[in-house]
C-alpha cells in the first residue's frame, strides 16, 4: 500500500509529524546510532541530501546505481532505512530493484521522488512513505524518516 504525504501529515494512517522532535531518544534510538542509504542518481540531490542528514547526525552513505544498491542491501549489512528514487540507472524497478526489496519487507523506505515515477505494482513493504522532490522537500524528508524509524521501532 502506497502512503502519501502531504504537509506533513500521512493521509493514510493519520500519523501526524508535528511532534516528531526528539522522538528517536524517547524510543531509544539516537540519530548516530542509525545508517539510512541514500540511492538516487542526480549528484546534487544525493549530496544534499547526504549533507542535511549527516548534519542532523545519521550516518548516511550513498549510491547512484542499481549494481551499487544491490551490494548494498544485504543481509550482512542492511541500513536502518533506505531513502530510493527509483530511476537509478543499470535496471528498471520492475525488474531490478523490487525484487530485491521484497527479501526485506521490513526496511524501511523513504521513495523521495515525483509520485509518477513509481511504477506500480509496489512491493508490500512494512514501512513506507514518498516525499515528492521538491525545491522545500528536505524538511518533509527528515520528519518523514523519524516517524518511520519511530513506527518501526513501535512495531
Amino acid at each position: 500500500m502506497q502512503k502519501y504525504f502531504k504537509s506533513g501529515k500521512n493521509i493514510m494512517s493519520g500519523l501526524s509529524t508535528d511532534r516528531t522532535e526528539g522522538a528517536l531518544e524517547h524510543e531509544g534510538g539516537r540519530p548516530g546510532d542509525l545508517t539510512i542509504l541514500v540511492a538516487d542518481r542526480n549528484p546534487r540531490i544525493r549530496g544534499l541530501v547526504e549533507r542535511e542528514l549527516r548534519d542532523a547526525g545519521y550516518r548516511v552513505f550513498a549510491v547512484d546505481s542499481v549494481s551499487q544498491l544491490r551490494s548494498w542491501i544485504a543481509p550482512e549489512r542492511l541500513p536502518d532505512l533506505l531513502i530510493l528514487d527509483p530511476d537509478l540507472p543499470g535496471g528498471g524497478p520492475v525488474d531490478h530493484i523490487w525484487p530485491l526489496l521484497r527479501r526485506y519487507p521490513r526496511l524501511p523506505v523513504v521513495f523521495h521522488c515525483l509520485g509518477t515515477d513509481i511504477p506500480g505494482p509496489m512491493p508490500r513493504m512494512a514501512f513506507t512513505v514518498i516525499v515528492e522532490k521538491s525545491a522545500d522537500s528536505i524538511d518533509l524528508l527528515k520528519r518523514q524518516i523519524v516517524l518511520l524509524l519511530r513506527k518501526k521501532h513501535q512495531d
